[in-house]
């Protein structure tokens, strides 16, 4: 906007239509906007995933349209949060199982996104299969060993799954590499509590 383009512009066709006053970008070089994810979850809370789902897949295709025309998919990457987690906390399976191929897509684009890992494995959780999101949450820690989130939300899982001499194995490899948070901490503590008793807690 305001910018003289550059002369050459006009010997290439395709660039020759950019100087144009009125031109106006094509749909897949428009990322949609925030407000608009939001709207699609607000549908979805209201009705069923069958009801909004033609609508979701529009909405991702103009995403990944634009991810492959630019290079930036951040913008992609934040709708699949969001939009992921709106899925999977209906716990209908279709809406499930969109959410999760929704987070592999965006893995594709950032492998190492914890948050899309967790996405993956909430989903499938979500659904009932557990032992499916037990691997992909161990596949999260195998890739992302440095994400100390990704460590205690599988010893989380372990916990729930009545395996405290798995997730205390999980939690002790944090202290081992030196990867302490407060979470750490308290899990280890909860552990302890549970596995060995108040006095070593």
């Amino acid at each position: 906007a305001e910018i003289e383009p550059p002369a050459w512009w006009s010997c290439d066709p395709q660039m020759a239509v950019m100087g144009r006053p009125n031109f106006q970008p094509a749909n897949g070089y428009r990322s949609p906007m925030p407000d608009e994810c939001r709207a699609l979850i607000d549908r979805l809370q209201g009705t069923s995933y069958g009801e909004v789902a033609p609508a979701i897949e529009t909405f991702m295709q103009a995403h990944v349209r634009f991810a492959r025309a630019t290079g930036i998919s951040q913008h992609l990457v934040a709708a699949v949060h969001q939009l992921g987690t709106a899925l999977a906390e209906t716990r209908d399976e279709a809406a499930c199982v969109r959410a999760e191929e929704l987070a592999r897509v965006a893995l594709h684009w950032q492998p190492f996104d914890t948050l899309l890992w967790t996405l993956w494995a909430d989903a499938l959780e979500a659904r009932g299969a557990v032992s499916a999101s037990e691997i992909v949450r161990w596949e999260q820690v195998r890739r992302l060993p440095f994400s100390v989130e990704a460590r205690a939300q599988l010893a989380e899982m372990l916990i729930a799954l009545d395996r405290c001499t798995e997730a205390r194995t999980v939690v002790d490899r944090c202290f081992a590499e030196g990867l302490l948070t407060d979470a750490v901490h308290a899990l280890r503590i909860r552990l302890a509590a549970h596995l060995d008793g108040i006095e070593a807690a």
